[in-house]
């Protein structure tokens, strides 16, 4: 599992750290726990990473909306509604990912016969 880690003191920069966890969820399908100044975070946990930014409705600067550009197809608003929807997004690349998974396994014990249906 991934491990990103962030020591800035400037929190609007928890963007890149987002984007970052989007990116690696789409190349693995797993979710990357997060150290944020030495508090570590669960990889189920990155709306509560969202959630440290300071300003929910600050527009984003040029640098952030081009890289949140790479993820999203439209425009996004305010740095705490962009760092919710990088969470969502994560979350959402990960549960698709491991359903993919889930249906591709084999079911133990089938040997590849399909159960008969039980008549009363």
């Amino acid at each position: 599992m991934a491990v990103l880690e962030f020591n800035d003191t400037d929190y609007h920069n928890l963007i890149d750290l987002l984007v970052e966890a989007v990116k690696v969820t789409e190349a693995t399908g797993q979710r990357p726990s997060l150290v944020i100044d030495g508090v570590a975070y669960a990889p189920h946990d990155l709306v509560k990473v969202a959630n440290i930014l300071p300003q929910w409705d600050e527009p984003l600067n040029e640098r952030h909306a081009a890289l949140v550009a790479t993820i999203f197809d439209s425009r996004q608003r305010g740095y705490g509604r962009t760092a919710h929807n990088l969470a969502h997004r994560a979350n959402q690349v990960a549960a698709a990912m491991n359903r993919t998974a889930a249906l591709r396994a084999p079911v133990e014990g089938s040997h590849g016969h399909r159960r008969k249906a039980h008549r009363r």
